[in-house]
Parts: structure tokens; C-alpha cells; sequence
């Protein structure tokens, strides 16, 4: 399924759900609008309606509940009302959360939509230091330029039935994907975003999936961050097409056996400990650029891997590392890829498998490898090859 197909898909859900009625109220905090709160302007609306909302900094909590109890939240905004669109002004003068940060303890959330909602479309808005979240999707719904910033979770999607972000930038801030129901074709989009540290040096995971089936990571950047994107518990993630410069680790996946991460079209430069880290997951993936500035560029225990065509350029010590094994070989097929270097003695002694420690069982397939890179990395990839013979 196409991008677009999936957008098309979105908009016609979006636009059939909308009566002909629908309209727009304006919120403006100097009282030329209809409302001067956002919380009175969603209370009036019907299925359909839209939310525009002006300059100013919105950050009075009050409880909220998504599923009929009490369960602790409190919001900035509360929806209820079903295919309800907010779209700011400005997503640099439309500010919702206090100007500075609390430690308190509370769920604190800038905008959450109720279990009985089906979509909600969020537009244009910052959301600043708010306490737990800055968005919560249960369902579907897309977030699309919008700004969050200083928060341990920018948007935290709850079951991921469709969802979509694009064109967001998240400073010192996540998107967080927590799955708990079997459905058929639920699916994650995010695309052309921007997550970084925001000057705080190395800080958290730019997208984190729990359980998920299908979260697609595309055309995004990442700069110092923990991790870039991080699957866990036998979700399956892929990242395509993304630029992920410096941090710890680009690409994690922690899935016990039942997961897997595929990886295509990437440059993933400058990790500090290692490029890609997997335990128990299945690593796919081809067209990626990966160079690591810790020890080993790649970590694989108790992992399976088809990964091909590929630029994997020796770190500190070498290209892969197996680590320990405590299950039987899952078959770690690294062929065809590109190693810095033609030579076969440095390509084997840059891999730790099986052959250095037998009690390791798992051995890293390297050969057939390429005999130079990738025709359209040539150029580029010329200094390169240089640093690594």
C-alpha cells in the first residue's frame, strides 16, 4: 500500500465523516474570535467541525476522561466530539503548555481524544514542557506540522489503528507507540519529520513501538538522540529513507524472538555505541550507509538477518558482533554487502561470531561481499573507504 493511497485513504475518511454543515470556530485570546478558550470552542462543535486557533500560550489543565472513568488525566484539550479538526494560526505563536516545565507527578497532557472518538486531525500547533505528553491518540488520526518540544512524549498513539504524522519536528521529545489489540491492518505512518536533542546533548528515542504491526518511519531526520527508533516486543518497524547523524544507537530492536526491523535507503553515520542493535529480532534491509564511531557498527545476539547491499563500515574494533547466543544459530546472512575493504582476511577478523568463541554458536555470512561500493554511492563513499583500510 502506497503512501499516497494511504493519505487518500485518510482524507476520504475525514471528508465522508463531515456533514455538509460543518463549520469553523475561531478562538483568540483577545476576544475577537468566537471563544477565548480552546476546551469552550470544542465543547460547541458537532461531528466535522473545525477548531482554528490564534496566537497565544494555552495551558490550563482540567481532568478529563478518555473511556468514561476517572483514571487521573488531566488535559489542556479534551475531545470528545468525533473527526474534529485544530488547526493553529502558527505553529511558533500557538502554544499549548506552560512556559516552563513541572516535575509533578500527574498525567498532564495537551490534547487527547476520548475511546468513542473515531479521528481527530491536529494542525499547526506547538505544544511546550507539558508533563506527560503533549498528544494521545487512541485510534486513528493525523498530526501534521506541529512542533513539540521539551516533553518525555510528543505524541503517545495508544492502539494505532491509522495514524499519521508528517511534517513535525520534535526537540527533546518522542512519539511513542503502545499496541494492545489484534486488529488486521492497523498501520503507523510517519514521514518527513525532524527529531533531534535540541541542544541538550543526547536525549531519548525519537520513535518508540511496543507490539505494534506496522510502523513505517519515512524520509525522517534524526541528530543525537539515544536511539532514532526503537521496536520492542515483537513489533514490526521500518525505516526508509531516513538521514540518522550521531547519539548512542540509530536503529534498536528488543523483540524476543517474535519481531523484526527493516531498514532501507538509510545513512545512519556517527553512532556512538553501535549503528544497529537487535536482540531476538529478524534485520532486513538494503541501499543503508552505515558507519559507527563505538566498538562495533552492528550488535546481533540471538538474532536472524537477510541484509544486503549494503555500505557497513568497520567502528572501533570491527564491523559485527554476535555477543552472546543463548538460542540456536538463527542464520546472520550479511552477503553482499559492501565492508570498506576487498581484502576477505580483514572483512573475517572485523566479525565476532562463532569462529572467535565457539560458544557463541550463531556465525555472521559474509561472503559473497562486493568488490566496491554501491554505483550510486561511489563518489561519497570514495573518502570513506579510505578511513576504513
Amino acid at each position: 500500500m502506497t503512501l499516497r493511497f494511504l493519505t487518500a485513504c485518510f482524507l476520504a475518511l475525514l471528508l465522508g465523516a463531515v456533514p455538509a454543515s460543518a463549520i469553523t470556530r475561531t478562538v483568540m485570546q483577545d476576544g475577537s474570535g468566537d471563544f477565548m478558550d480552546i476546551q469552550a470552542a470544542v465543547d460547541a462543535c458537532a461531528v466535522g467541525d473545525t477548531v482554528l486557533v490564534g496566537p497565544g500560550r494555552y495551558e490550563g489543565y482540567h481532568p478529563f476522561q478518555p473511556s468514561g472513568q476517572d483514571i487521573g488525566w488531566e488535559v489542556i484539550v479534551g475531545v470528545a466530539v468525533d473527526s474534529l479538526t485544530i488547526r493553529g494560526m502558527d505553529n511558533e505563536t500557538v502554544i499549548l503548555g506552560p512556559a516552563t516545565k513541572s516535575d509533578d507527578r500527574l498525567v498532564r497532557i495537551g490534547i487527547a481524544n476520548a475511546r468513542s472518538t473515531t479521528w481527530i486531525n491536529l494542525e499547526n500547533l506547538r505544544f511546550e514542557n507539558i508533563g506527560s505528553r503533549g498528544v494521545d491518540i487512541i485510534e486513528t488520526g493525523r498530526v501534521s506540522e506541529c512542533v513539540f518540544y521539551h516533553m518525555n512524549t510528543g505524541i503517545y498513539i495508544e492502539i494505532g489503528h491509522d495514524v499519521l504524522v508528517e511534517e513535525c519536528q520534535f526537540q527533546v521529545s518522542r512519539i511513542s507507540i503502545n499496541y494492545y489489540r489484534e486488529d488486521i491492518g492497523a498501520k503507523v505512518v510517519i514521514r518527513n519529520s525532524h527529531f533531534e536533542s535540541g541542544g541538550w546533548g543526547i536525549s531519548g528515542a525519537g520513535v518508540y513501538v511496543e507490539r505494534h504491526p506496522d510502523t513505517l518511519v519515512e524520509s525522517c531526520s534524526f541528530d543525537n538522540l539515544t536511539v532514532a527508533a526503537e521496536s520492542y516486543y515483537g513489533a514490526y518497524l521500518r525505516v526508509v529513507s531516513c538521514e540518522i547523524n550521531g547519539g548512542n544507537t540509530a536503529i534498536s530492536g528488543s523483540n524476543y524472538g517474535s519481531g523484526s526491523i527493516e531498514v532501507r535507503d538509510c545513512r545512519m553515520l556517527d553512532q556512538a555505541i553501535h549503528t544497529i542493535r537487535i536482540n531476538g529480532s529478524h534485520l532486513t534491509g538494503t541501499g543503508n550507509t552505515l558507519r559507527c564511531i563505538g566498538d562495533y557498527t552492528i550488535q546481533a545476539p540471538n538474532s536472524s538477518a537477510d541484509f544486503h547491499g549494503n555500505h557497513i563500515l568497520k567502528a572501533g574494533i570491527g564491523t559485527i558482533e554476535v555477543q552472546y547466543q543463548t538460542v540456536p544459530d538463527q542464520g546472520l546472512d550479511f552477503s553482499g554487502n559492501w565492508w570498506g575493504t576487498t581484502d576477505a582476511d580483514s572483512i573475517a577478523a572485523w566479525i565476532h561470531d562463532v569462529q572467535d568463541d565457539p560458544g557463541l554458536v550463531a556465525e555472521v555470512v559474509y561472503e559473497p561481499y562486493l568488490p566496491a561500493p554501491v554505483a550510486a554511492e561511489q563518489k561519497s563513499m570514495g573518502d570513506l573507504k579510505r578511513m576504513f583500510r
